[in-house]
């Protein structure tokens, strides 16, 4: 059954909906990214269950199997994603509770973070977002890392890939005392990525592995729960990463960079407090404080040895600290629920920027909501609610985005075989520093005046159950955008970010989930999106590196002598996108990518897996130069009872 957003539990934690002693629910059936049953209806949702079954190395590969998003190379050797149309300036990831994009461009790159950590992932696109926080104008993607177990238990995986490269991981944990304790660390590293066969050499690359693609990265989860009869649960979490990279020089620009990013921590840590289940008021405190430093050399040629000529050494130090705080009131005698949050978001970047000079920015986001949720006799359900977001003065001379009221709406109707859900709400974004004071170089004009971005969302979700092992869901969104920020030319070779007044984002997505009684389980999905601009005539309405259309098919069969097959399918449209030299439009051409993996598990404690991904060998060229990585296979051995 789809459960609405307004019927989720509120806290950020699984330990705030389930009692800590309590078991997890067995799993039934292969999940083949299933519907949420904690935010509902816009929402999608992933555990590690479903990363095991895949194979899947980093949160990049875990989140692109679905139709929603939409990934690609950045020119910082990023992986860059929107979801529904929305780029990741718009879209808040959180890891247990703490936002997660760096504070200063509002960006995260989740292919450098390993899905080893995952314990389940929840997805919401439109109104769905504000349960987690602001900033989400389109969008958030909610990671928790894996929850301490009741029982001890500890498991190792190690990959080798055909190029090269090396993945390892430990993960363990169980009770100390009246807590639970659990931890992960982990190792990646490679000497670069294959490029695929039919690549054509050019005067930068000359085929094999991709040039200046390597890369060493180190990662730490850890978390404890404490809890408490009738007084709830304690926990605490950190989450690090460190790692160093070379980034791929562009096979297209007219002005190559030679970039290695020679430092990258990025650590965050949390602490709060959820009140018991079943209590009839119901609140969650969490406090949060996250540091990213990053350090990105420049270099004057392929070599990346000298800095005298067009180098520089750029460092940026990045913090925040904040906090969340729910609470929900169920009263005995009426069908009404009341809830509420506010969130602080405190950010601050140190730095000396790309053209030597210093930086020191600060800018603090306030956002709360007020909800009332309603079931009334029989089957049907409805909310109405408010959200205000926004910023207080901070030092500096530019104007805080000014607090906006986000009203909201909606209602459903939830059968046996059938759930009808609508919803309508108003979301807004405040603009990053980068937006506000980056200089590209000495290209880009800052714009201290630079206003927020707001969306209307209208959303239609449906689930269909004809059949026990059947499963169908429809969704269908339009987003009306205004104040949207984008790069605009303003003479003499320079641009700058402004509000460029509006867009529309719009679209829908299917899906057919069928698990057949020989543990056979397919998932064929299809999206469509629409992405414009409303207040520009043809051809400069376009938004770039949005696909007209996605299909994934994903199989698991499961056989006889603890055999089990995985297959997943992509198909992603055509892009337009525009030269960044001459302004011209282009367009990129449809491609498919299929990964599949065979896992063998001859014991509980142990299991030995081949994958192969992009084993057509696809070669997708991008438009600023940055290829897909081609066919490469990779074994993995994993031992132990975590």
């Amino acid at each position: 059954m789809i459960v609405p957003w307004w019927d989720a539990a509120w806290a950020e934690g699984p330990e705030a909906s389930t009692p800590a002693t309590e078991d997890p629910p067995p799993v039934t059936e292969v999940v083949v990214w299933g519907r949420s049953e904690e935010p509902g209806p816009e929402v999608l949702a992933v555990d590690d269950t479903d990363v095991d079954r895949t194979g899947a190395r980093t949160l990049a590969e875990v989140l692109e199997q679905s139709v929603a998003f939409n990934a690609r190379a950045g020119g910082r050797g990023e992986r860059i994603f929107t979801l529904r149309g929305f780029d990741q300036r718009q879209v808040a990831v959180f890891v247990d509770g703490v936002p997660s994009t760096v504070p200063y461009d509002g960006q995260i790159d989740l292919g450098k973070f390993p899905a080893t950590m995952v314990g389940r992932i929840d997805v919401a696109g439109g109104a769905s977002a504000g349960l987690f926080g602001p900033g989400g104008l389109g969008g958030a993607v909610l990671i928790r890392t894996r929850p301490a177990p009741d029982v001890p238990g500890a498991r190792a995986n190690i990959r080798a890939s055909s190029f090269g490269g090396v993945d390892a991981s430990a993960w363990g944990g169980g009770p100390l005392g009246p807590a639970r304790l659990a931890l992960s660390v982990g190792a990646r590293g490679q000497p670069g990525w294959p490029l695929p066969g039919s690549f054509a050499p050019t005067s930068r690359e000359d085929g094999g592995l991709r040039d200046a693609s390597d890369l060493s990265s180190l990662d730490l989860h850890a978390r404890a729960d404490l809890p408490i009869p009738r007084a709830g649960t304690w926990s605490a979490t950190f989450n690090g990463m460190s790692g160093a990279w070379n980034v791929p020089t562009s096979l297209t620009d007219d002005a190559p960079r030679f970039w290695t990013f020679s430092q990258y921590d990025d650590l965050s840590a949390s602490a709060g407090h959820a009140s018991a289940p079943g209590a009839r008021v119901r609140s969650e405190e969490r406090l949060f404080v996250a540091a990213n430093t990053n350090v990105l050399d420049a270099f004057d040629d392929a070599s990346r040895t000298s800095q005298e000529r067009y180098g520089f050494h750029s460092t940026y130090r990045d913090h925040r600290v904040g906090g969340r705080a729910s609470i929900a009131h169920a009263p005995a005698d009426g069908p009404v629920e009341l809830r509420g949050w506010v969130f602080v978001d405190h950010q601050r970047h140190v730095g000396v920027d790309d053209i030597g000079e210093p930086e020191d920015r600060a800018a603090t986001t306030l956002g709360s909501t007020a909800l009332a949720a309603a079931v009334a006799e029989g089957n049907a359900r409805a909310f109405l609610g408010v959200e205000a977001d926004g910023e207080v003065p901070a030092e500096g001379d530019f104007a805080p985005a000014p607090f906006a009221l986000g009203p909201s709406f909606g209602a459903g109707w939830h059968t046996r075989i059938a759930d009808l859900d609508v919803g309508v709400a108003r979301r807004t974004r405040a603009p990053t520093l980068k937006e506000r004071f980056s200089t590209a170089f000495g290209l880009r004009v800052p714009n201290l005046d630079l206003g927020p971005e707001s969306a209307w969302h209208f959303g239609v979700d449906a689930e269909l159950r004809p059949a026990e092992a059947l499963r169908v869901q429809l969704s269908a969104w339009d987003a009306e955008v205004r104040g949207l920020i984008d790069s605009e030319p303003v003479g003499g070779g320079l641009s700058q970010y402004v509000n460029v007044n509006a867009a529309r984002l719009a679209g829908g997505e299917g899906a057919v989930v069928a698990t057949w009684p020989a543990a056979l389980a397919s998932r064929l999905s299809a999206g469509l999106l629409s992405a414009r601009r409303t207040d520009t005539p043809p051809p400069d309405d376009r938004l770039e590196y949005r696909p007209a259309f996605q299909v994934a098919v994903d199989e698991t069969l499961r056989l006889p002598e603890d055999l089990s097959l995985w297959s997943g399918l992509q198909v992603v449209g055509p892009q337009y996108f525009q030269d960044s030299d001459t302004l011209d439009w282009g367009q990129l051409g449809t491609w498919a990518r299929w990964d599949a993996s065979v896992t063998w598990a001859p014991s509980p404690s142990t299991s030995v897996r081949l994958r192969g991904t992009n084993l057509l060998d696809a070669s997708y060229q991008t438009a600023r130069g940055f290829p897909e990585p081609g066919r490469a296979v990779w074994v993995e051995v994993g031992v132990g009872d975590g």
